[in-house]
């Protein structure tokens, strides 16, 4: 996913069928995600050449991973959680 040290200052816009957006919202936050995040994040692939980003071979290399139990766990697995373990490492990297 390309990095920019640009802060984020552009929106996009769309229009969706209201009961989709309702669906996805409840998907993603189960997940500990926001819409924001996950087009973000959707962006950020296609932008480095990903277009299908499920197979990609970091993705598929997760998936057999977490097919063979050796996915280690983050917290309580949401988002927030990551952000915490993101944090600790950066600060022990100084």
């Amino acid at each position: 996913m390309p990095k920019s040290s640009v802060q984020k200052q552009d929106r996009i816009s769309v229009r969706i069928a209201p009961d989709i957006k309702r669906a996805a919202t409840s998907e993603l936050e189960k997940r500990g995600l926001s819409l924001s995040n996950y087009i973000q994040f959707a962006l950020a692939n296609i932008a480095s050449g990903e277009s299908d980003y499920l197979n990609t071979p970091s993705a598929l290399a997760a998936k057999e991973a977490a097919e063979h139990d050796q996915n280690k766990q983050i917290g309580d697995g949401t988002i927030q959680s990551f952000n915490k373990y993101l944090e600790t490492i950066k600060r022990n990297e100084n």
